[in-house]
């Protein structure tokens, strides 16, 4: 099983780059040795499945403190201080959780077509063997 954190998750779906595309994308979209896509065949579903329920449990914690997007999506507002407290210690505490996703990490070696920037390497440090 692969390990990591809803952050690392979130910014592995929330960074696109290069082609406009993620770094979770830019990652699955690489040809990869048969012995590495054996271990990762069913992670990229998982992590779809890891991010779909984050953002309902993010829009659950927005409705649940009153939190209201600002402009530009450039986060929330809070009618208050102690809603903007409570959403906050829940949220980072959302963040920190550990999950799993199916499959172990490879070598570097193991992407044979595609390319990934050194960024993408660090926000998807779970995936590889170091």
């Amino acid at each position: 099983m692969i390990t990591l954190t809803i952050d690392q998750l979130v910014k592995m779906f929330g960074s696109p780059g290069p082609g406009h595309m993620s770094p979770i994308q830019r990652f699955f979209s690489c040809g990869l040795t048969l012995p590495a896509w054996k271990v990762l065949r069913h992670s990229a579903a998982d992590c779809e499945k890891e991010m779909a329920a984050f953002i309902k449990k993010r829009d659950e914690l927005q409705t649940k403190y009153g939190g209201t997007i600002l402009p530009n999506n450039q986060g929330l507002s809070f009618s208050d201080k102690e809603k903007a407290t409570a959403f906050a210690a829940e949220w980072e505490a959302l963040l920190e959780t550990e999950i799993s996703i199916a499959g172990d990490p490879i070598k570097v070696n193991d992407i044979q077509t595609g390319s990934l920037t050194p960024n993408d390497y660090a926000c998807l440090k779970p995936f590889f063997v170091d």
